[in-house]
């Protein structure tokens, strides 16, 4: 049984949403962390991850954007086909 290419587009779409906003909301939490002990507000620095941290991350991302496409493909064909 072939897939239809609309569900492929649903999957990939879903997938593409889920890492950007993530990756936005991954940055946030990694600043978070590292701030955590900073008393004053106004010493707080927002930095990009390392290269090293930014792997992990979307490493871990790559895992479950996957799993979102593929849970958004399967009830997208299961309820709305």
């Amino acid at each position: 049984m072939a897939i239809p290419s609309n569900h492929i587009r649903i999957f990939i779409i879903s997938m593409v949403v889920y890492i950007v906003i993530n990756l936005v909301e991954n940055t946030i939490h990694y600043n978070i962390g590292r701030n955590f002990d900073i008393e004053d507000v106004r010493d707080t620095k927002f930095i990009t991850p390392s290269s090293v941290d930014i792997t992990r991350i979307i490493s871990v991302m790559a895992v479950f954007a996957v799993l979102q496409g593929l849970f958004t493909a399967v009830l997208t064909r299961r309820f709305c086909v």
